[in-house]
């Protein structure tokens, strides 16, 4: 429990803001609720609210902005951008500590693990780490040049996924950047169309599909070999999806130096790769504490596909993409971004659910 839920509580929103200049804690009465935003991959946590300004109000940029429901701490972080207007109002936003991973950077490393990788790189940007589990690939080799923080890290954790098929997700958890396993992070929330307050389902083979790998690969001598998966031209003439969709070629020059093998990866790509991408949006959805992005839970929603329709009537389990959480009026709900493969061929029977309080910092 931090400082600032032993001096806090109630229902309801709570938004505590410490001056760091002096010390003070102060609880700025909030203007129309609050939104807080989390995604998988790619971006930090961030809230933003809007407060009326006054002379005991004091909010500078950088100072620290924590937030409770119903007691309950779900957000630490940053002031980074203030708005006002003519009626003397400031519109807020703050950032968790995930923000100060956009700084870009250049990274060279050999025989480290994703987490390895993470916490070397977290702590040179006075990032807090909690204790990490292992991920379980070694990456042989690996040079990051300009890039942020954040995509070294995912850069890391993809490759893991491709080698292992598990899917880690980095989040900031109340000043503590953790690292879990999808699996580790099921939740026995589920959704129908009686409890979604509204849906929109989507597929796609317009992004991240498809169905041709080619890698030039670099022989050393100035020179290039192709590597292919499918290996062969009939291989590839017998393929499902090159008859359904046409040709959908990933390219990318790659070094051997790096030690991947690249035939070995060009086939993982091509497996990770070949097939439809389906997302389902979920809004008004009763809200939830536990549920971030990266989160799993149960979904038995129709979708009208095609190739789907047999799956109708059974709860599928779905990865949230990103979430928006809304506080107002005293109460909480949210807008959900949902992803699977429908959902990777994985489906079990709900009956009920209970809800939990949530993140408990």
């Amino acid at each position: 429990m931090t400082e600032v839920t032993k001096l806090t509580g109630g229902e309801g929103l709570t938004v505590v803001i410490t001056h760091k200049r002096t010390g003070e804690y102060l609880v700025p009465a909030v203007l129309d609720g609050l939104e807080w935003e989390i995604h998988r991959k790619g971006a930090a946590g961030k809230i933003d609210f809007k407060v009326v300004i006054d002379d005991a109000l004091k909010m500078d940029h950088g100072d620290v902005v924590d937030v409770l429901w119903n007691g309950v701490q779900f957000f630490h972080g940053y002031i980074f951008r203030k708005a006002r207007n003519r009626e003397r109002i400031w519109t807020v936003r703050a950032y968790d500590q995930m923000r100060y991973l956009l700084n870009k950077d250049s990274f060279s490393y050999e025989s480290k693990t994703a987490a390895e990788v993470i916490k070397e790189l977290a702590e040179d940007f006075g990032v807090v780490c909690a204790e990490m589990p292992d991920t379980g690939y070694v990456i042989p080799k690996r040079r990051e040049d300009g890039s942020t923080i954040l995509d070294m890290a995912q850069n890391a954790l993809d490759l893991t996924m491709i080698h292992t098929k598990k899917m880690f997700v980095m989040y900031d958890e109340c000043g503590e950047l953790k690292l879990a396993d999808v699996e580790s992070m099921q939740t026995d929330l589920f959704i129908d169309a009686e409890t979604a307050g509204d849906i929109e389902y989507s597929s796609s083979i317009d992004k991240d599909v498809f169905n041709l790998i080619k890698l030039s690969v670099d022989d050393g001598n100035g020179g290039h070999r192709m590597v292919y998966a499918p290996m062969s031209n009939k291989d590839f003439e017998k393929s499902e999806t090159r008859k359904q969709w046409g040709v959908l070629q990933y390219y990318e020059s790659v070094n051997p130096k790096n030690g991947q093998n690249p035939q070995e990866m060009a086939d993982k790509l091509l497996e990770h790769y070949n097939h439809i991408r389906r997302t389902l949006k979920v809004r008004k959805q009763a809200g939830d504490l536990r549920i971030r992005g990266g989160s799993m839970l149960y979904v038995n929603i129709p979708t009208e596909d095609s190739d789907l329709k047999e799956e109708t009537g059974k709860a599928h389990i779905a990865i949230v993409e990103s979430v928006v959480h809304r506080f107002d009026n005293n109460t909480h709900t949210m807008d959900l971004d949902l992803k699977g493969d429908w959902l990777n061929e994985r489906h079990q029977s709900v009956s009920g659910v209970s809800v939990g309080n949530g993140p408990k910092c």
